[in-house]
């Protein structure tokens, strides 16, 4: 039988809000992602759709001109490879594909922003990339013993330290430059509303799941 592997990749991307997250944070990597393929074009995190989505965020594919802005910077990052059974990739699969299909699941931004002072908190159907990505490694077995929300990208490397395969610029490691259609698009009347419509959603869902 085929052996399979999923892969958690760290990263340290390039956006204002990256590297504020950073340097507040004191962390090297801020965003945490999970692929299903050893190239990385089956790759997902809870992220910006776009790039001025400053509020809006979902389970997004994430693609190679996403991390560099356009082949604009390098990307300090990390892969591992974790083995997993047959059973357990098809499961997730399955929970990516049912998270991504549904519009109720959002960034939890919140949480994120208020870390330093709250070291984070759970919201219905929100995650952040850390946890989500918490949520695949305990479903494989990891015995994460911290609550989800309170990991942070730089949590997982002492964790996963036995499964690494990868440091250094992520564009040396993904040989398919994978590209996203809609992530740049400019800023327009639409993404302005849709950004605070799911500010509303956020907060209105923070204050009543809390």
């Amino acid at each position: 039988m085929e052996e399979r592997f999923i892969y958690i990749i760290l990263t340290a991307t390039q956006t204002r809000f990256a590297r504020c997250i950073r340097y507040f944070g004191g962390l090297t990597y801020n965003h945490a992602s999970v692929a299903l393929d050893s190239e990385l074009t089956k790759m997902y995190s809870f992220a910006r759709p776009q790039q001025y989505s400053f509020f809006k965020g979902k389970l997004v594919r994430e693609t190679l001109d996403r991390f560099t802005l356009g082949n604009r910077y390098k990307v300090p990052s990390m892969v591992f490879r974790i083995p997993v059974t047959e059973k357990q990739f098809h499961h997730i699969r399955h929970i990516i594909h049912k998270i991504y299909e549904d519009p109720e699941f959002m960034y939890n931004l919140l949480s994120v922003l208020s870390y330093p002072v709250t070291k984070g908190f759970s919201t219905y159907k929100a995650f952040s990339c850390t946890e989500f990505t918490g949520y695949i490694l305990k479903y494989v077995g990891f015995p994460l013993s911290e609550k989800l929300w309170q990991y942070r990208p730089d949590d997982f490397i002492d964790i996963l330290e036995d499964y690494s395969v990868f440091k250094g610029n992520l564009a040396d490691y993904m040989t398919v430059k994978t590209k996203s259609k809609h992530y740049f698009m400019s800023v327009s009347l639409y993404l302005f509303f849709s950004n605070l419509k799911a500010a509303l959603r956020i907060i209105g869902r923070t204050t009543v799941f809390r």
